[in-house]
């Protein structure tokens, strides 16, 4: 039992390290979603309780899964204080405050949003494992490996792209919420807004008024021209090796 559970967790091969990690990223987003929906309050007042307790399931299973990462870790320590580490870690703490603390304050119930980046560990290592580990010969992989890379590329795109309008949404909803007749009521309207800004569409209709959200509006903008540049070095390589392979470049 411990030695499936070793592989499930640290045996980056095997099968079921990858199906759980497929569940973790179904998880995260699940979670994700219901923080974002938790904003409206027609539904969450519909929805209290559901969303409790939804989020008390959803923290268990995460820090039983921090503390099997931790137990079935060679060396402790350097995984406690890694990146993927850290970041597992605030996944939790922020509810754990919220069951001590029923009526703490909007920003610690933010707080959990930093959750989305634990997908992470699907695109960083599943993704990649998956098929750049499958074929006898080295030649073999590196030739996967080449013909994968765009399309692993584009879905690190879109997670890029997924990172920027949730966390400015849900910025922007942290620092617009208390504004008088604010446009930011919920991070759905703030994701709408972030959309438009990433894409630089800009349509006018929502602009922030105090000095927080116009930094988190300029942070924005800027990431816009970031994901503009990424897609454009990305979707050329992706659509050559789609309807091209890469012969195009083999034969240069």
């Amino acid at each position: 039992m411990w030695n499936f559970i070793v592989k499930t967790f640290q045996d980056s091969s095997s099968k079921q390290f990858k199906i759980f990690h497929d569940f973790l990223a179904i998880v995260v987003l699940t979670s994700i979603i219901f923080i974002t929906l938790e904003t409206v309050p027609d539904i969450s007042t519909k929805y209290q309780n559901f969303f409790k307790y939804a989020d008390i399931l959803i923290v268990s299973f995460f820090s039983i899964e921090y503390a099997l990462r931790v137990g079935t870790s060679e060396k402790p320590l350097k995984y406690i204080f890694s990146g993927m580490g850290i970041i597992d870690f605030i996944a939790i703490v922020p509810s754990f405050i919220l069951f001590g603390i029923p009526n703490s304050s909007q920003t610690v119930r933010l707080l959990r949003i930093i959750r989305l980046v634990r997908v992470l560990r699907l695109l960083r290592v599943v993704r990649l494992v998956r098929f750049f580990g499958k074929g006898k010969r080295k030649e073999d992989r590196m030739e996967k490996a080449e013909k994968l890379l765009p399309f692993v590329n584009l879905e690190i795109y879109f997670f890029a792209l997924t990172i920027v309008v949730t966390f400015s949404a849900s910025l922007m909803y942290l620092f617009e919420r208390k504004v008088p007749e604010t446009i930011f009521k919920t991070i759905p309207d703030g994701m709408w807004w972030a959309i438009t800004t990433v894409t630089t569409v800009g349509y006018g209709d929502m602009v922030p008024v105090t000095t927080g959200g116009k930094l988190i509006a300029v942070a924005t903008m800027l990431s816009g021209f970031a994901l503009l540049a990424l897609l454009l070095s990305v979707i050329g390589p992706a659509l050559q090796v789609f309807l091209f392979g890469s012969e195009l470049e083999k034969n240069d």
